[in-house]
């Protein structure tokens, strides 16, 4: 696995010190082999401590900024004194963070938030987007979509919105599924990716396959990843359907018009 040139490379940080941080970073830039960071930070930070880690990061490597894709979640969730919360108030925090730190952000934790306020309606959902993102956003530039958390026809519906109407690239992203999940996540990435979008697609985040000790497909799910970590998804469908992606396209339909 050490020897795979993946197109973009997930480094944790922000839940411990800062050097160690760093010395995490640098270590993705040492085997990134041309491809790009995405530091998940998991809401840990507050926005000061983003701007310390972005100043920190720029002592590493003079490209250092150009080397790192997002981040992915750097702020903490913010609430006012009753506790509550809204989406207006979360990207208007990462905005500011951006506007500092000129590093893109992802949305992902929020996501979920916001699927849980709106009790998972897509429409109540796709009303706040427009609200946050339809006049145009400068800092986000993707959401993270976890299958395993908001299903896959409300991921792909915000997907599908996401892209074509907001400009904001998508992310399809594992949790820690089986061989056979994985590969419904990847031809929903599929789906997402032949979305007419003037977005450039991004390389999604399924990469967990490399820490199962088993799989329950035969053969199993990395057979089908090559050195470049680029997922043979025609090879999988015929192994796993016996169709074409043409084929699991029209399948999903109803939930791909």
């Amino acid at each position: 696995a050490e020897s795979r040139s993946f197109p973009s490379l997930k480094v944790k940080v922000g839940h411990q010190e800062l050097r160690d941080d760093l010395l995490a970073m640098q270590r993705g830039y040492n085997g990134r082999h041309g491809g790009k960071i995405r530091a998940d930070v998991n809401r840990a930070w507050n926005e000061s401590q983003a701007i310390e880690f972005t100043t920190a990061l720029q002592g590493l490597d003079v490209n250092a900024m150009e080397k790192v894709e997002f981040l992915e979640e750097p702020l903490q969730k913010v609430t006012v004194e009753s506790g509550s919360w809204s989406l207006e108030d979360q990207v208007q925090a990462l905005e500011r963070s951006y506007f500092h730190t000129s590093i893109r952000y992802a949305l992902d934790e929020t996501l979920a938030d916001l699927a849980k306020m709106h009790d998972w309606s897509y429409d109540t959902i796709k009303v706040s987007l427009e609200q946050v993102f339809g006049s145009g956003n400068r800092g986000c530039a993707a959401f993270v979509l976890k299958p395993a958390v908001l299903g896959i026809e409300l991921s792909f519906r915000i997907a599908r919105f996401a892209r074509k109407d907001l400009g904001i690239g998508v992310v399809v992203s594992s949790c820690f599924e089986s061989g056979l999940a994985l590969a419904h996540i990847a031809f929903l990435g599929h789906l997402v990716d032949a979305i007419s979008s003037r977005t450039s697609t991004y390389p999604h985040g399924i990469g967990t396959f490399a820490m199962l000790s088993k799989d329950i497909l035969s053969p199993g799910f990395e057979t089908f990843v090559n050195s470049e970590g680029v997922l043979n998804v025609p090879s999988l469908s015929r192994a796993l359907f016996g169709l074409g992606l043409d084929e699991i396209q029209d399948s999903l339909s109803d939930i791909s018009q």
